[in-house]
């Protein structure tokens, strides 16, 4: 086992991996959900949304396709669900909600967005409903219910396109983050319940200034990444960092002066030692191309150690997320130029395995509601499925989808993969379904409970 640039230590056998999941184009975001699994989200190779599961060492434990674009950001919400967010032609935003088996509501909410953010997330509100993040005309938080019914939608005009990031506060309200339309400031700005404007601090820099990620910290407050230009000809741009307390007063700032290029933080999360991980796209001056680097800090936002991918390795960028894990290391998704899919799992201090395995992925057929007592719709992520067959546990045909004579109503729902069909005249039990297209065949369970 190849090991990173930094000492390896016994720290309670924490696992490592590095791992590019083939079939997948990009990686997105990632999310530990339980016992050292994981949940990440992003495309297949045709374009639309894949959620994957992998367990403690990285294997793949099942990966399905839905019949959505592409996904951006995966957050947990209550009883251990998690939130995927996207958007789609033309334009139409979107939330699934998807448990640990992949079963999935999709809110299909009713809005219209102009375009979406490399930073766009949903989260479940203290209410337990969900507010999205987004861009219509300018940068705009929507709230939504249970049913995917817009609440409020709110515009920001003093923010400008570039950069949006928010959190709920305590109070119900909410802080976001964003760069002025005025001038070079970053703008921070609190809001009530209802999305109104309470109050607005900027920050001007003389060269520039772009705030990219807020997030929570244990005390109340909050933590700010962005990047500060220093006005030097060929001078690569800062990392700032910017702490607050839950008064909003500033408690410290610390910047970070990266390689030659242009630097910009992706995400930003506390540590459970009180310090911070954040994860960086660098651009080159001099190839142009786009690495990533990992960099870990204490709690007064001095370095302690920092990870470089990229260059003729690895090829890595952009699309990027970090959380720390449950036995204190940290899991890094993210999109290898190369090779599509990549998830790096750290020790606490930075080391990690150099050689990269390769894995096959394999997309599970997803058949929704499961059990069903009747009507269940399958996706296999492909433009189109030629045929559908039914098998009972003795291996006999039951159905299939030429034999409509035989009774059973076919709902034919073409559309990237999805079709409904009825089982309501098949008796209780455990079914085979098997989906075929000219290029694969999958295969999954479902179970038909009683009326």
């Amino acid at each position: 086992m190849l090991l990173g640039l930094f000492s390896t230590v016994s720290l309670q056998a924490q696992i490592l991996f590095n791992r590019d999941y083939q079939n997948l184009s990009s990686c997105n975001s990632i999310s530990e959900i339980q016992n050292g699994s994981y949940l990440f989200t992003g495309r297949d190779t045709s374009g639309v949304i894949n959620i994957t599961k992998i367990d403690s060492i990285g294997d793949v434990v099942w990966s399905q396709n839905y019949g959505r674009e592409g996904a951006i950001s995966i957050t947990r919400a209550n009883n251990n669900k998690f939130l995927i967010t996207g958007d789609a032609y033309p334009r139409e935003a979107y939330i699934l909600i998807v448990d640990t088996m992949g079963n999935y509501t999709d809110l299909s909410v009713n809005t219209s967005i102009g375009s979406s953010f490399s930073e766009q997330i949903a989260i479940q509100t203290l209410d337990n409903n969900y507010v999205m993040s987004a861009y219509d005309t300018f940068p705009t938080l929507i709230k939504f219910d249970n049913a995917g019914n817009e609440i409020w939608k709110k515009k920001y005009p003093f923010l400008s396109y570039s950069n949006f990031s928010f959190i709920e506060t305590s109070d119900s309200g909410f802080i976001f983050v964003g760069d002025s339309t005025y001038d070079l400031s970053i703008v921070l700005c609190k809001t009530n319940s209802q999305g109104d404007t309470l109050w607005t601090n900027y920050f001007p820099s003389e060269f520039g200034a772009a705030a990219i990620c807020i997030n929570k910290c244990s005390d109340g407050g909050y933590i700010i990444a962005g990047t500060l230009e220093s006005g030097i000809p060929d001078d690569p741009s800062h990392t700032w960092l910017l702490r607050f307390d839950s008064n909003n007063d500033t408690l410290w700032t610390s910047s970070y002066m990266g390689e030659y290029g242009n630097s910009k933080p992706t995400y930003i999360q506390q540590c459970n030692d009180g310090g911070y991980i954040l994860t960086l796209d660098i651009l080159s001056f001099t190839t142009f191309d786009n690495d990533t680097r990992v960099i870990k800090y204490d709690s007064s936002g001095i370095l302690q150690w920092s990870v470089r991918f990229g260059g003729s390795v690895y090829g890595i960028w952009s699309n990027n997320s970090i959380q720390q894990t449950s036995d204190q290391g940290f899991i890094f998704a993210n999109m290898d130029y190369f090779a599509g899919a990549n998830v790096i799992k750290f020790d606490s201090i930075g080391n990690y395995v150099l050689e990269v395995e390769k894995v096959q992925v394999v997309s599970n057929l997803l058949l929704t509601p499961n059990p069903t007592t009747s009507l269940f719709t399958l996706r296999a992520g492909e433009t189109k499925i030629e045929s559908v067959a039914v098998y009972n546990m003795l291996g006999e045909e039951v159905m299939n989808v030429a034999n409509i004579a035989r009774g059973f109503n076919i709902a034919h729902g073409f559309n990237r993969g999805a079709l409904s069909i009825d089982i309501s005249q098949l008796p209780p039990g455990i079914y085979i379904v098997q989906a075929s297209s000219k290029e694969k065949v999958w295969r999954g369970k479902v179970m038909k409970s009683a009326e």
